[in-house]
């Protein structure tokens, strides 16, 4: 039944708007709105999780039909849009209380909630959406509300630029979904979802379909090359509206297309090779151009771009799978893709909230300025920890499931099933999958190791105050240990996903759940051992420290001439990914400078700092724009100002439109 889910929506818009009664600044209006949002999420997860089965695979129910164009608004609930309810009512609980204390010098806006729970309502009626009228309007709250999210911060020119390149993206993406729902409203003579999965859209049709919703919701997904507003407008948001977008709004996306193609079919396996095509693209590229970033928010950005692109990986996997009769690997692939969404949406919250924590507190979140964080925000440290484990697909952590399964698809593609082509697909998948898991893992040790180990490379940024506040750290806390539950309980996980991946995949929900959760119990009785002992031996280990500590012998050190270690002897970000920068250098576009005083005694310093360059956005978007921008104004003599020459354009368009219709 919609109706909870709609009643929640409600309930958080109401909350947004109670928030504009109160001043900026006030306690009521920086503490009410959240502490609603947060305490409504995680009721209605509550309720989900409890009657998740009970949707059942086509349980979707109409609630309004009016004289509205486009067919009226029409609601409804399936396993498809139940399981991405969760990932969104999780991140929508823990970002809310998590924002209660991010703002520290300046309040926000009385709107900023408001936004916020327009925001999330916003998707949850995506979710619901069973026409075309619903779910536009839907989208468009979801799209216009982040836009006012993302510019936040208006006073800082790059929020401002980062803002309107996202706004002109969504609505371009608007543009291509207005047409792919009106090409499939002629196609079928209807404006209802459920009448185009009656009806059938096949051949030809249902290749248009799926190009255009590629484009359509690629948009909002970010896969490259329709990437070059996320690493604009995720480090311009605030960090807790950062973590929403990049851990479930973008997913919209990814839900759009699956949503397609459920109302289209067969499914064509060129489908399964074009995405798979176009994951490899964006993972690779994503983890690569995120390795030679510096800034921690643009890094994770790109990070989702990669993400994204495993995703994608098992949706063609899936595909390919279905339309060779292995229901087996289009079960692992589809199962692996949509436990990967909720799974990023885990640990890229948490990720987020760790980078927000650190600019709160050391008021930058330039890498290469920070250091030895771990001695002054040592739950940060730790909760960001958790979350570069579980993104790197490292085991005991739930990356590591998600992964897992799509690579158990690519092995039976690749040695069970005796068709060459499907050999090298699944092939593919598992080398491109490789790759990813290891650059990901040099990102990572980057990240952290800069941050958070060594010493303060900029004594003007330590944190004065030490650890954030008690709402952020405890936001973050609640979604590593989701990510930490997901990846040593999964057998209590994986039945969620029987019903939407055995739904794409054509593989009744009990079979499917039987074997997904044979996958599951197998995983989880090898990880289970080698996790105790892992936490047995850490505890182990700090007891014996703990209870053997000893106080250091002081002595004078010989360092070749140096009295004593300087925090600028340490690898900075830009050395650290030097290595592997340098080899990708073609790639990814990237330059070098190296800079010194040229004098011979050490102690003048040398430095060096490398850039990458994103081709998409300088090489393709950019001149683009600017093509547009000269075209365009060449035409504003037709905006004259004038009232009569606007009503002679309309006379002139009308008596076109006459002519045309009686004499062409």
């Amino acid at each position: 039944m919609p109706l909870p889910y709609i009643a929640y929506s409600a309930i958080i818009v109401l909350a947004g708007l109670a928030g504009l009664c109160f001043r900026p600044g006030s306690t009521g209006g920086r503490c009410l709105p959240p502490a609603i949002i947060s305490a409504a999420s995680l009721t209605t997860l509550v309720y989900l999780l409890c009657t998740f089965g009970q949707t059942g695979s086509a349980a979707t129910l109409s609630i309004a039909h009016s004289q509205l164009p486009f067919g009226g608004i029409s609601a409804g609930t399936d396993p498809l849009s139940a399981f991405f309810l969760i990932p969104l009512l999780v991140l929508a609980a823990s970002c809310s209380l998590y924002g209660i204390s991010y703002f520290k010098n300046h309040p926000p806006k009385r709107s900023h909630w408001f936004f916020f729970g327009l925001l999330v309502a916003g998707m949850v009626m995506v979710l619901l959406a069973r026409n075309i009228m619903l779910f536009i309007l839907a989208w468009e709250t979801m799209s216009l509300s982040s836009f006012f999210l993302v510019i936040t911060d208006n006073h800082k020119p790059q929020t401002n630029r980062a803002g309107w390149i996202y706004f002109i993206t969504a609505h371009i993406g608007t543009a291509f979904l207005l047409t792919l729902f009106f090409f499939l409203a002629s196609s079928s003579g209807s404006f209802e979802f459920n009448d185009w999965a009656r009806i059938g859209i096949t051949g030809r049709a249902a290749d248009i379909a799926v190009m255009l919703a590629l484009v359509a919701f690629g948009l909002k997904a970010g896969f490259i090359p329709f990437h070059v507003w996320l690493p604009l407008a995720h480090p311009s948001a605030p960090s807790h509206v950062s973590a929403l977008m990049s851990g479930i709004m973008i997913k919209m996306g990814i839900y759009g297309i699956l949503r397609i193609l459920t109302l289209v079919g067969p499914f064509h396996g060129w489908w399964g090779s074009l995405l798979i095509a176009l994951g490899a693209i964006s993972g690779i590229l994503g983890v690569l151009f995120a390795i030679g970033q510096h800034d921690m928010k643009r890094l994770l950005a790109y990070h989702s771009v990669e993400n994204i692109g495993i995703i994608l990986l098992g949706l063609g996997l899936g595909i390919v799978g279905t339309t060779s009769g292995s229901p087996v690997i289009a079960l692992f692939g589809f199962a692996g893709a949509l436990l990967h969404v909720l799974n990023h949406a885990l640990f890229k919250g948490l990720l987020f909230l760790g980078a927000g924590a650190v600019i709160r507190q050391a008021e930058t979140g330039e890498i290469d300025r920070l250091g030895g964080l771990v001695k002054t925000m040592p739950k940060t440290a730790l909760l960001f920890l958790t979350g570069s484990v579980a993104i790197c697909g490292l085991p005991f952590l739930n990356g590591f499931i998600s992964e897992l399964m799509i690579y158990s698809g690519g092995i039976i593609s690749a040695t069970e099933v005796p068709k060459p082509a499907l050999a090298i697909i699944g092939l593919a998948v598992i080398v491109v999958l490789a790759l990813i898991g290891g650059l990901a893992c040099a990102c990572f040790a980057k990240v952290f190791g800069v941050v958070f180990l060594g010493e303060p490379r900029d004594t003007s940024v330590i944190p004065r105050e030490g650890e954030a506040p008690a709402p952020m750290w405890i936001a973050m806390a609640f979604i590593a240990v989701l990510c930490v539950f997901v990846g040593l309980a999964s057998p209590l996980v994986l039945p969620y996903l029987a019903g939407p991946a055995g739904g794409l995949a054509g593989v009744v929900t009990e079979p499917a759940t039987r074997a997904l959760s044979s996958l599951a119990t197998t995983t989880t009785a090898v990880l289970l051992p080698f996790a105790a002992i892992v936490i047995g031996a850490a505890t182990l280990v700090f007891f014996v420290r703990r209870t053997n500590r000893k106080p250091a012998a002081s002595a004078p050190t010989w360092d070749c001439g140096y009295g004593r270690p300087q925090a600028s002897m340490q690898y900075t970000a830009s050395s650290f990914a030097a290595p592997i920068v340098g080899y990708f250098r073609i790639v990814l576009a990237a330059r070098g400078k190296v800079s010194s005083d040229n004098k011979p005694f050490p102690g003048n310093i040398w430095s060096f700092h490398s850039t990458v360059t994103d081709w998409f956005l300088d090489g393709a978007y950019a001149p683009a724009i600017r093509f547009f921008d000269t075209l365009f104004s060449s035409l504003r003599w037709f905006q004259s100002g004038k009232t009569g020459q606007y009503v002679l354009y309309i006379a002139t368009t009308i008596c076109c439109l006459i002519i045309w219709k009686f004499f062409l």
